[in-house]
C-alpha cells in the first residue's frame, strides 16, 4: 500500500507530528497517484491528491494513538510527507485539536474547496520554498491548489537561473534543513 513513515516527537504541551518524503519506489507510485478524490464526507466537495490520501490514511492508525485533543500539534514534511501533513493538519483540527503545519517542498494537495477549508481550518500554515524547487509547481493549477502561506527561502536569484536540473536539486532536503 505505502512505505510513508510518520514520527511522533512530544515536547512538553506540544506534540511534533513529523512524515518523511519520497525515498523509494513505493513513495514515487504513490506520488504520481494524482486523482483527484473525495478527502472524507465530513469535508464536502473537497477533493485531494488520492496518493496522498492512501499515505495519510496509511499513516493515521499510528498518529491517532498519539495525538489528542488536549495538546498542541504541529504537522511537518517534506515532500511527500507535506502532502501528508497538509491532509492530517486538517483532518486533526476538524477534531477540535489547535493545529500548526509546516511544509517544505510542498506538491498542491487538493481543490479550491480544500484549498478554503484548509485555510481557515489551520490558520498558522507555512509552506516554504526553496529556490525552483518543481515540486511546488506539481500537480498542476488549476484542478489543484497550494494552502497557507508561501515563504520562498535560500537562493535569491531563483527567478533568473531556472533549469530543469536546478529545480531537481532545490527539491533536496538538505536545502530545507538548517
Amino acid at each position: 500500500i505505502s512505505d510513508t513513515e510518520a514520527y511522533v516527537l512530544r515536547f512538553f504541551d506540544k506534540i511534533m507530528v513529523v512524515y518523511t518524503g519520497t525515498d523509494s519506489v513505493k513513495d514515487v507510485k504513490t506520488d504520481l497517484q494524482i486523482e483527484l478524490v473525495l478527502f472524507d464526507s465530513s469535508f464536502p466537495g473537497c477533493k485531494v491528491h488520492a496518493g496522498f490520501k492512501k499515505a495519510f490514511i496509511f499513516t493515521k492508525q499510528f498518529t491517532d494513538k498519539h495525538v489528542s485533543t488536549d495538546l498542541d500539534v504541529v504537522f511537518v514534511g517534506h515532500s511527500l510527507g507535506s502532502g501528508c501533513a497538509t491532509l492530517a493538519a486538517a483532518w486533526y483540527s476538524k477534531l477540535g485539536n489547535k493545529v500548526s503545519y509546516y511544509g517544505a517542498g510542498t506538491p498542491r494537495v487538493g481543490n479550491l474547496k480544500f484549498q478554503s477549508q484548509f485555510n481557515k481550518l489551520v490558520p498558522n500554515s507555512v509552506r516554504f520554498k526553496f529556490g525552483t524547487d518543481i515540486v511546488n509547481t506539481v500537480p498542476f493549477w488549476p484542478f489543484y491548489r497550494h494552502v497557507g502561506t508561501e515563504h520562498h527561502i535560500g537562493k535569491s536569484d531563483y527567478c533568473c537561473n531556472i533549469t530543469f536540473f536546478s529545480s531537481i536539486t532545490d527539491h533536496k532536503i538538505r536545502n530545507y534543513v538548517i
